[in-house]
C-alpha cells in the first residue's frame, strides 16, 4: 500500500498525511485513525490536515466515511493517474500528474563461467608417441636444421632412436612430438657440449699415471704403502 503512495506525485504535506493513512490501514486499505492520532504522525495541525484529507478524497486517493459515535473511516485506495483543481495545504493548486514508467532494460545474457571456453580445452590434446611416427623435415636456415647439418654421419639415426627410447619408456606425453623432436635436438648438442667440458676438466687434475695432484703429494710425502706380513710368535 505504501510503495504505491511514494509513486503518486503530490505535494510533500499531502502525501505524507496519504502514507500515515496507508500505514495504518489493514490488508483491504481500510483504517480509522483520529485527527490526534494523524496529528502525532505526521506534525500538523488538526485543520490543515482536514484540508489534506478533503484534498486527497475529491482526488479519488482516499474514501471517507463518517461512523456516528466512533469518528471517521478511511479506506485508502492510491490513485496513481489523477489530475484535480483541488487545493492542497499549501494553497497551490494540486495537479496529478501520471508517473511514467521507466523504460526496461535491454536483457543481457550471462556467460557463466562453465560456459566459457578456457584455455585448457582449447589445448591439443596429448598422447603417446605412436609407433608409426616420424619426424617431419626441419624447417630450411633454422636452429635445429643447422645443428643437424654440422653432426657427423649416421648420428640424426641414433639421436632418433635414444628419442624413441627415451619417450616409448617413460610413457611420455606430448602434443606436439614433432616439437618435441626440435628440443631433443637442441638440447643433444647442449649434452654435448656439456660432456666435453666434464672430459677436459677431468684430464686437468689427472696425470698419465692416472694419480691426482693429491694422491701423487702423498705419496711424495709418506712413501708408497708397505705390505707388512705379521710372522707368527715362537711358542
Amino acid at each position: 500500500m505504501m510503495a504505491l503512495v511514494w509513486e503518486i506525485e503530490l505535494p510533500a504535506s499531502d502525501k505524507l498525511v496519504l502514507l500515515a493513512l496507508a500505514d495504518c490501514a489493514n490488508d483491504e486499505g481500510r483504517c480509522w485513525p483520529g485527527l490526534a492520532s494523524l496529528s502525532r504522525k505526521t506534525g500538523r495541525c488538526k485543520r490543515s490536515l482536514q484540508e489534506s484529507l478533503r484534498m486527497l478524497d475529491k482526488a479519488g486517493h482516499i474514501t471517507r466515511q463518517e461512523n456516528p459515535g466512533k469518528g471517521m473511516n478511511y479506506t485508502v485506495h492510491p490513485v496513481a493517474e489523477t489530475t484535480t483543481g483541488g487545493k492542497s495545504c499549501t494553497g497551490s493548486k494540486n495537479t496529478h500528474k501520471p508517473v511514467a514508467k521507466a523504460a526496461p532494460k535491454p536483457s543481457r545474457t550471462i556467460t557463466s563461467k562453465k560456459d566459457k571456453p578456457s584455455s585448457r580445452a582449447r589445448a591439443k590434446p596429448k598422447h603417446s608417441l605412436p609407433d608409426d611416427w616420424q619426424p617431419k623435415e626441419l624447417t630450411a636456415g633454422s636452429i635445429c636444421a643447422q645443428t643437424v647439418a654440422a653432426w657427423q654421419p649416421g648420428r640424426i639415426e641414433r639421436e632418433l632412436s635414444k628419442f624413441r627410447d627415451h619417450h616409448l619408456k617413460g610413457d611420455t606425453q606430448w602434443s606436439d612430438w614433432d616439437a618435441a623432436w626440435r628440443t631433443w635436438i637442441q638440447r643433444a648438442s647442449e649434452f654435448e657440449r656439456d660432456g666435453q667440458q666434464r672430459t677436459n676438466t677431468l684430464g686437468r687434475y689427472q696425470s698419465s699415471d692416472g694419480l691426482s695432484p693429491t694422491t701423487r703429494a702423498a705419496l711424495a710425502v709418506f712413501g708408497p704403502t708397505e705390505t707388512r706380513v705379521d710372522r707368527a710368535v715362537p711358542q
